[in-house]
């Protein structure tokens, strides 16, 4: 005998589906620059402090980061269960276009590959924000992860090639379009409970990030275009197909 799911279960969902709004805005509404300001209300970055609560709330619960089993958990535990909630969290409800969302598969860096040449292989970055503009992606953020636990070497490693990638993505975003300025930041995440100042030191550098993300992005669109994807796009506007000719 099959269970029978609840009427007010099937009535939440049928509220929830007519009652969704996309809140996506179709552009930031004005140019904004650097200049060591919030771009939002206190009252949204509390809502967006809230939720990196929820998401630290849940981490310091997991029992697979407490001091027994952290040293056995995987790269891929540590970009799941920690690095992805966090960043979904103070990226959450960006004012932005929908045309932005989070890769966590490895995905391959386009900014990457375009530096290598055709035929090679781009890097493969643990997470990246991306977002779509003049009908191209760009990189705006990257993320590169190890075990919780690992060697000074594995650090360096990783720093290195975050260096690597940001380069390849600045220089990947020039040559289409010229933003004004550029921000990054490294920070490092309280995986179990932790003092007042500790946790306020990572929730003020991730309200930053998206911070930092608000304007880049605005930066993005409110770029001037280059002239040789200028010419590019108009070359591609202007071809005209001849039509086919065939024998009988």
């Amino acid at each position: 005998m099959r269970v029978q799911t609840p009427s007010i279960i099937r009535d939440m969902c049928a509220t929830f589906v007519k009652n969704f709004r996309d809140d996506n805005i179709e552009a930031l509404p004005q140019h904004l620059y650097h200049d060591n300001t919030w771009k939002e209300s206190n009252e949204t970055l509390a809502n967006v402090t809230e939720d990196i609560f929820d998401s630290l709330r849940d981490i310091w619960r997991n029992p697979a980061f407490d001091t027994e089993f952290v040293n056995a958990q995987r790269e891929g535990t540590y970009v799941t269960d920690i690095v992805v909630p966090l960043i979904r969290a103070s990226l959450r409800k960006l004012p932005t276009k929908k045309n932005s969302f989070l890769s966590i598969a490895e995905r391959q860096s386009l900014a990457s590959a375009d530096r290598r040449g055709k035929g090679k292989q781009g890097k493969r970055p643990d997470v990246m924000f991306m977002e779509k503009h003049r009908e191209k992606l760009y990189e705006l953020m990257f993320v590169e992860c190890s075990r919780i636990i690992c060697t000074e070497r594995k650090k360096d490693d990783d720093e290195m090639k975050l260096w690597r990638e940001m380069n390849d993505g600045l220089y990947y975003v020039h040559r289409s379009c010229r933003p004004d300025k550029n921000e990054f930041r490294i920070l490092e995440i309280p995986i179990r409970p932790s003092s007042g100042e500790d946790v306020l030191q990572f929730v003020e550098a991730l309200l930053l990030l998206r911070n930092i993300m608000i304007v880049n992005i605005s930066l993005l669109f409110h770029s001037s275009e280059t002239r040789s994807e200028r010419l590019k796009r108009q070359s591609s506007s202007s071809t005209i197909s001849s039509p086919k000719y065939y024998d009988d």
